[in-house]
């Protein structure tokens, strides 16, 4: 009915599921179609599989998980839904043991642009299966349900480390910290079991990097793997700020908010994203980059986050979904924060900063989930070589371009 009335009146129809959108693109002044109410968990242990609402968010869906001992990756913020999320691609703590959320996915259930419902999997409309997985939401139709193909999992071991960088010599200590963990945690040097992240944040008014992780395995597995970077810190006693076994759910959530949540900010804020995503060929002069960019922040709330690649997420080839960065190293984030208007230009002139000096050490692409409404190389940098399919596939599901926004894919001529 919703798609109907979009459909006769000549609105344009957004979809917003967990309303996440950094660039603010689940929302317009058209037309909103908010399935936050298409929220439940169903999970048949005997198949291993999970269907979820196109609206379901990982609040409902990490302890569902916990209680049958499975997972998929997930976002680390529990108010992210599984629509907008898994359709970007979708990055987690378990993403290098599972792939991104969108290599989860068995089948999709859509609703098109001329109102009926189809299945897309790899059996039934593939080429909507194709793009749907890492496409972006709200370019082909509205997406239902979500049926994952799960795993077992266990009782994970959680850490966390932080490296302060007030000091030059505290900056010349992390950078040495953030080469170790580039040449031998990410790309093909990820450990089998492990799942970390490495943001950049402010504690108190004062800038660090922090390391937070869990792996599958015993403490003291865990203990002799992180033993080189734990070798890094001035003072591992004090400096080891997170040690305990738990569940999926439990790490998820207090890994992100221990000893200070991330991002530390008042509901109100406003905020602008970007990202890059980086290959080979670092060295500690290009951390040193990145440390000395960040301490710049015109807000003590901004942050970074290092997403490690490799694993799983790179045995894909960057064609066999519309995900297309399978060759990387790590996906680095920004959040840039303003809370009153005189500081919008600070936020804003700083996210150009940040394009400007990562851009030449990066790949040249970026993770779609963390879009740049100002960018405008956007299709190249998300997309890459799969632009042109996904150009494709819009006009086979969508041509009249009924779901449309800043950023969305317009249908092959």
């Amino acid at each position: 009915k919703a798609l109907k009335f979009a459909r006769d009146t000549g609105l344009k129809p957004v979809c917003r599921s967990g309303g996440h959108s950094t660039a603010g693109f689940s929302a317009n002044d058209d037309m909103i179609i908010d399935l936050s109410n298409l929220s439940y968990v169903m999970i048949d242990k005997d198949s291993m599989t999970m269907r979820v609402g196109g609206g379901t968010v990982f609040g409902c869906i990490n302890p569902m998980m916990d209680a049958y001992g499975v997972n998929i990756t997930g976002g680390g913020c529990e108010t992210v839904s599984v629509g907008g999320y898994m359709q970007g691609g979708g990055y987690g703590f378990t993403a290098l043991s599972n792939g991104m959320n969108c290599d989860c996915v068995r089948e999709v259930r859509v609703a098109l642009a001329d109102g009926s419902i189809v299945t897309a999997s790899e059996s039934q409309n593939q080429n909507l299966f194709w793009a749907m997985r890492g496409g972006t939401g709200n370019n082909f139709g509205v997406l239902l349900e979500i049926t994952y193909n799960l795993r077992n999992i266990g009782t994970l071991w959680g850490f966390g480390y932080r490296w302060p960088l007030d000091t030059a010599s505290d900056r010349a200590r992390a950078a040495k910290a953030m080469k170790l963990w580039y040449d031998t945690m990410t790309g093909g040097g990820v450990p089998k079991g492990l799942g970390h992240q490495l943001p950049l944040a402010f504690w108190n008014g004062k800038p660090f990097l922090f390391l937070r992780g869990m792996y599958e395995g015993s403490e003291a597995e865990a203990q002799k793997l992180l033993a080189g970077i734990a070798a890094t810190l001035e003072d591992p006693a004090t400096q080891r700020d997170y040690w305990q076994a738990g569940s999926y759910a439990k790490l998820n959530r207090e890994l992100l908010s221990t000893p200070v949540e991330l991002p530390s900010v008042p509901p109100s804020i406003r905020s602008v994203s970007s990202s890059r995503i980086m290959g080979d060929g670092l060295d500690v002069a290009d951390f040193e980059r990145i440390i000395a960019l960040f301490t710049e922040s015109p807000v003590k709330v901004n942050m970074f986050v290092l997403e490690p690649y490799g694993g799983k997420i790179n045995a894909k080839t960057p064609a066999e979904t519309a995900f297309v960065h399978r060759c990387a190293r790590f996906d680095l984030a920004l959040y840039s924060f303003w809370l009153v208007e005189d500081d919008r230009a600070a936020a804003l002139s700083f996210l150009d900063r940040f394009e400007q000096v990562l851009t030449p050490i990066s790949t040249g692409h970026a993770y779609q989930n963390y879009p740049n409404r100002c960018a405008v190389n956007w299709a190249e940098l998300y997309f890459g070589d799969n632009l042109q399919r996904l150009r494709e596939v819009k006009k086979e599901y969508d041509p009249d371009n009924l779901f449309t926004f800043k950023q969305g894919i317009l249908p092959a001529p």
